[in-house]
C-alpha cells in the first residue's frame, strides 16, 4: 500500500508538473502572441505616422507654392501700376511743357504788341491831348476791355 501511495503521489506530482508546464507554455504562447500583436500595431502606427507626415509635407509645399504664386501676381500688379503711373506722369509733364510753350509764345506775342503800341505812341507824339486814343475811337462796344452794362 505504501508503494501504491508512493506511485500515486509520483503520478500526481508528474501530472501537476505537466499541467504547470502546459500552463507555462500557454502563457508564453499568449505572451508571444500579445507581443506580436503589439509589434504589428507599432509598425502600422509608424506607417500611418509616415503617411501623415508625408501628407503634411505635401500640404505645406502646396501652400508655399500658392503663396509664392500669389506674391508673384501681387508684385506683377504693383509693377504694372508703377509703369502706368510713370506713363501718366510722363504724359502730364509733356502736356505741361506744351502749355508752358504756348504761354511763352502768347507772352512774347503780347510783349511784342505792347512794344509796337509804345513805338506807335512815341512815333505819334504829335497828337493832341483832345484827340482820344485809338481804342476810344472805336466806340464803346469795340473797346479792348469789355465793360458790363446795366440796363
Amino acid at each position: 500500500q505504501r508503494a501504491l501511495l508512493k506511485e500515486k503521489a509520483k503520478k500526481h506530482k508528474l501530472r501537476k508538473q505537466q499541467e504547470e508546464m502546459s500552463r507555462t507554455e500557454r502563457f508564453k504562447a499568449q505572451r508571444g502572441q500579445v507581443e506580436q500583436d503589439e509589434e504589428e500595431r507599432r509598425r502600422k502606427k509608424g506607417k500611418e505616422m509616415q503617411k501623415w507626415l508625408k501628407a503634411k509635407e505635401d500640404e505645406a509645399k502646396a501652400k508655399k507654392a500658392r503663396e509664392s504664386e500669389l506674391m508673384q501676381s501681387i508684385l506683377e500688379k504693383q509693377k504694372e501700376k508703377a509703369e502706368a503711373v510713370k506713363k501718366l506722369d510722363a504724359q502730364r509733364m509733356e502736356e505741361r511743357e506744351r502749355r508752358l510753350k504756348i504761354a511763352e509764345k502768347q507772352k512774347a506775342k503780347l510783349e511784342f504788341q505792347m512794344m509796337m503800341q509804345r513805338q506807335e505812341r512815341e512815333a505819334g507824339g504829335g497828337r493832341s491831348r483832345a484827340e482820344p486814343p485809338a481804342a476810344e475811337k472805336r466806340g464803346p462796344l469795340q473797346r479792348g476791355v469789355h465793360r458790363h452794362l446795366h440796363h
